[in-house]
C-alpha cells in the first residue's frame, strides 16, 4: 500500500492542490514508497511464491507524473470540475497519481462502483470487465498499465 510524506511536523500541510503540487514539487526525497507483492519464479522466493516489489517516488517525480495526467485527462477525457471518477484498479502508485490529478481538476474519484454514479472516467487495471458492459454507460474508458 503506498504511504505518502510530505514533510516534518515543523511543515504545515498543504491546504490547496496546488499547495499540494507545490510542496511535492520541492520535495527532492522520497514523498511515497509502495510495496507490492508480486508471483516470483526466483528460486529464493520459491517457499512464499512472492517477492516484494518496492518503488520510491521523490516529491518532484510524484508531482511531475500528477501534472503530466492532469494534461491528460483534460486533452483526452475532457474532464470538468465536479464529473465523477471511478479508479477500478488494485492499489497502485499509478493509481494514486490518477486520483490526484482528478481531484486537482474538482473531479469527485470514487474507489469502489456504485451503480447509481454517473461517471465521466473509468481507470482500470482490466479494460476488458468494462469492454461491452452496460455499467460503463456513456463514460471513456483508460486503461492503467
Amino acid at each position: 500500500m503506498p504511504s505518502l510524506s510530505l514533510g516534518t511536523s515543523s511543515t504545515p500541510a498543504p491546504t490547496t492542490f496546488s499547495h499540494l503540487l507545490d510542496a511535492l514539487q520541492a520535495r527532492p526525497q522520497p514523498a511515497l514508497v509502495y510495496y507490492s507483492r508480486e508471483a516470483s519464479p526466483r528460486d529464493d522466493e520459491a517457499a512464499s511464491g512472492h517477492s516484494e516489489q518496492r518503488v520510491e517516488l521523490s516529491g518532484r517525480v510524484l508531482q511531475n507524473w500528477t501534472v503530466k495526467l492532469i494534461g491528460l485527462l483534460l486533452d483526452e477525457a475532457d474532464l470538468q470540475a465536479g464529473d465523477v471518477v471511478l479508479i477500478d484498479t488494485d492499489v497502485h502508485w499509478k493509481s494514486l497519481a490518477v486520483a490526484l490529478a482528478a481531484s486537482a481538476l474538482g473531479c469527485e474519484v470514487q474507489l469502489r462502483f456504485a451503480a447509481d454514479a454517473d461517471y465521466a472516467l473509468v481507470v482500470t487495471d482490466d479494460p476488458g470487465s468494462w469492454e461491452d458492459s452496460e455499467a460503463l454507460g456513456q463514460a471513456e474508458l483508460a486503461a492503467l498499465s
